[in-house]
């Protein structure tokens, strides 16, 4: 009896420390199904990229395990240019302030398409750039702010322990 007293205080124990870690909510929320199939019915007709902070989401690979869809992740300026062969429209799920910014201002007429909260904030969109509209290079000193503000973006997200 008192084994199982003791395991029940520990297990309270464990989930009340769990209850107070914000990063927890991210992995096991409820709108992450939901948002994955949103982004899922995507990558159907759209090449679809997302953020890092979403890419190492256990859930949003966890649920593409059964889904098989591609998610191609932001790593490098050039996903922000057109692919040599033929495209599709590109959606860019972004959950960082600097890839945001950087959408917006390569892409100014990117329709955003949705919207999703990230550590309990607001800042995730997820941007429709038809690909007609896709540049097809940056000049040498959008490459290099491409390349700090991914850099800057990946540091953020180390710092909040992703």
């Amino acid at each position: 009896m008192s084994a199982l007293v003791l395991a029940g205080a520990l297990n309270g124990a464990t989930f009340r420390e769990w209850g107070r870690d914000a990063r927890v909510a991210d992995h096991f929320s409820a709108d992450i199904p939901r948002f994955f199939e949103f982004l899922a019915s995507q990558a159907g007709e759209n090449d679809v990229y997302i953020s890092r902070w979403l890419d190492d989401l256990s859930a949003i690979r966890f649920l593409n395990l059964a889904r098989g869809c591609e998610l191609h992740r932001i790593d490098s300026p050039a996903f922000f240019v057109a692919p040599r062969r033929a495209g599709r429209d590109r959606v860019i799920a972004s959950a960082t302030l600097e890839v945001s910014l950087l959408v917006e201002t390569f892409y100014p007429e990117a329709e955003v398409i949705g919207r999703f909260a990230t550590d309990g904030g607001s800042t995730g969109r997820v941007y429709l750039i038809p690909r007609e509209r896709l540049r097809p290079s940056l000049a040498g000193h959008e490459r290099a702010v491409a390349d700090y503000l991914l850099r800057r973006s990946s540091e953020r997200l180390d710092q909040w322990g992703r």
